[in-house]
């Protein structure tokens, strides 16, 4: 998924929350910062598999991994 896909995937999420990509990106973002709190370390192994390019999660890498697992699928 490229940058241009990502940016539309946000437009679109913003239009769905009524929002803001921006303020869709920081919704995203923020859900992240909360569930990488959470000291259980079957969750924290969840949160290790999803790829990433830098040290941090961002809401870029969440929107780019699920919409590769969801062309993998019949379900698209």
């Amino acid at each position: 998924m490229n940058q241009k896909e990502i940016t539309e995937a946000l437009q679109q999420i913003a239009n769905r929350k009524s929002c803001t990509p921006e303020e869709a990106r920081r919704g995203i973002q923020l859900a992240i910062d909360e569930a990488r709190e959470n000291p259980d370390p079957n969750v924290w192994a969840v949160w290790e598999s999803f790829p990433h390019e830098g040290d941090q999660l961002t809401p870029e890498d969440i929107i780019a991994f699920f919409y590769d697992r969801l062309m993998q699928t019949d379900f698209h």
